[in-house]
């Protein structure tokens, strides 16, 4: 993910099956669905450093396939030559909203890169601080934003970066829409002193994770306003608090025991159909769980034969 070195070929799952998936229109019209055959399969690849072409000749087997935004920066041939070798191909650029890699940002992209263009404009407003003032980090080398933040001129992280995406990333015609990591409904337990106003008192959970959800919305909307429905915005997390703008989501690692389990997760992969926005979009996520055993055909089966119910 994108806390993973960039440098280093990431491959999460083997194997993800596609409940639903979409062909863009390049123009303003909204997405359409194809008639593809099931099972749909994706591909979550996240590589920055230079293609094998065995890697693009796999990738191109997918119907949609998710690639790290940065790709386009120094590698967008790539993006075109699956388009070509696969025309009915949807191509997501993976990004986070909430995150950015402050301290390791010479180590994951070269100059000219996705993140070293977003932080040229960064305000100190936007990064969300503890009641000591020190940045709040989920993931080593990774500091967390304040979407809802508004700096000196009154413009918020979210508007800031949704205009970047909608500028630097979607206006190329590369992609067919954006993937984030990190769509959580919660902020509270990574950290409990978290002040996301500024006013020198810590907050307490109900605050922070209202300002955490409501930030977010702001940005998934600023989003919708440029894109209408003419790209697919996609979450890893949850959905329900920004069904209203998201397409739907990927379940990592499935099935995940903090959601509930295979129950409570299939739960949740139902209502996506009923809560998300049209198109609807569902990844279910059987990874290997870090073990490296791609040999795990039960594992893959769950998986596959759980997408197959919906």
């Amino acid at each position: 993910l994108l806390k993973t070195k960039q440098r280093t070929t990431i491959v999460l799952c083997l194997f993800l099956v596609m409940i639903g998936w979409f062909v863009s229109v390049r123009s303003a019209h909204a997405f359409t669905i194809p008639d593809h055959k099931y099972p749909r399969t994706a591909a979550f690849f996240l590589k920055t450093s230079p293609f094998l072409e065995d890697e693009i000749q796999s990738l191109a087997k997918f119907q949609l396939v998710i690639l790290d935004a940065q790709v386009q920066f120094h590698q967008s041939l790539v993006l075109k030559r699956l388009r070509d070798m696969n025309p009915t191909i949807v191509l997501l650029a993976y990004t986070s909203g909430v995150e950015y890699p402050t301290y390791r940002l010479d180590t994951i992209e070269r100059p000219g890169g996705i993140w070293h263009r977003i932080g040229e404009r960064l305000s100190p407003e936007w990064f969300l601080k503890t009641v000591d003032g020190k940045n709040v980090s989920f993931w080593p080398g990774n500091v967390l934003m304040n979407p809802g933040a508004r700096n000196a001129a009154g413009v918020t992280y979210a508007e800031h970066l949704a205009d970047f995406l909608s500028r630097e990333v979607m206006t190329t015609g590369l992609w067919d829409g954006l993937f984030f990591d990190t769509v959580w409904d919660s902020i509270y337990w990574v950290n409990p002193t978290i002040d996301s106003d500024r006013d020198g008192v810590a907050d307490d959970k109900e605050k922070v994770d209202r300002a955490w959800r409501d930030g977010q919305n702001l940005f998934f909307k600023a989003l919708r306003d440029r894109f209408g429905d003419r790209y697919l915005l996609v979450g890893n997390g949850v959905l329900e608090p920004y069904a209203h703008y998201l397409n739907g989501r990927m379940f990592e690692g499935f099935p995940d025991p903090s959601e509930g389990g295979w129950a409570g997760s299939v739960k949740r992969y139902r209502a996506i159909s009923l809560l998300g926005a049209p198109p609807h979009v569902t990844a279910i996520n059987s990874d290997t769980k870090n073990t490296g055993n791609w040999k795990d055909w039960k594992r893959m089966r769950y998986g596959l034969t759980t997408t197959l119910l919906f």
